[in-house]
């Protein structure tokens, strides 16, 4: 245990904050600048805009055909990258945002697609159970 006077908690605690500051508040001001403020992640550009899976999660149909023309990505169909990014979600460390963007997909039309998301939540359920 640290105790309050000593200066391990100047070195171990204090000093890191203090110091991070400078780097943390331009990095933080430049990714919320501008951006809107809702709950929903497919929406949410704070949650886009810093995680890849959870941007490419939510595209649309008509943006993955357009963003990946000509691509091998194609091969696999819409309802493929669905399924390959809802894994790789799956084995994501656990975070709200990514249980969030797997919910919004939970009741897609494709049951491989809702076979694969409710993989994904049930690991991130029992990670939760584990961690708490």
């Amino acid at each position: 245990m640290v105790a309050v006077g000593s200066p391990a908690l100047l070195l171990v605690w204090i000093a890191p904050w203090v110091l991070g500051q400078a780097f943390l508040r331009p990095y933080l001001l430049a990714e919320h600048t501008a951006c809107a403020t809702t709950r929903d992640c497919l929406e949410n550009t704070r949650t886009t805009l810093t995680m890849a899976l959870v941007r490419l999660f939510a595209w649309t149909e008509s943006e993955w055909r357009e963003r990946t023309e000509g691509s091998a990505l194609r091969r696999a169909g819409y309802e493929g990258w669905l399924r390959n990014v809802a894994v790789a979600l799956g084995n994501a460390p656990t975070d709200a945002t990514i249980v969030d963007a797997l919910r919004t997909r939970s009741e897609h039309p494709s049951a491989l697609v809702r076979e694969h998301v409710h993989w994904a939540l049930g690991r991130h359920a029992g990670r939760r159970a584990t961690t708490v």
